[in-house]
């Protein structure tokens, strides 16, 4: 979802999926509470890149029905580019995210 290919949201989130976010996360719009508001604000980060591309550094690990993964995000911004990495605890229930715990820093380059 987070390189580009909102499609998957459907198949992938609950309809009641919740992202919690920290102060350091890229703000929403409003807040995330359904897959709607989800893509919603995936596309807002996304437009404000000229590109974005996300990878996993580290898992998934799974405990139970949490999953998490440690992963870093590459962006560029006119001629400046910029490294965040992350961490999200992912919530599942049949199948599907029903939240997701996010946070982020910025990292050197």
């Amino acid at each position: 979802m987070w390189n580009g290919n909102l499609d998957i949201a459907d198949d992938i989130l609950s309809p009641d999926f919740k992202a919690h976010l920290t102060a350091d996360s890229t703000q929403p719009p409003a807040p995330v509470m359904d897959i709607a508001s989800a893509k919603a604000w995936i596309s807002t980060i996304r437009a404000k890149a000229d590109s974005l591309h996300y990878e996993i550094v580290l898992g998934p690990f799974q405990d139970g029905a949490v999953i998490s993964a440690y992963w870093r995000v590459t962006a560029t911004i006119g001629e400046k580019s910029a490294v965040k990495v992350g961490a999200d605890f992912l919530k599942i229930r049949d199948g599907k995210i029903t939240d997701c715990w996010t946070m982020n820093n910025n990292a050197p380059q």
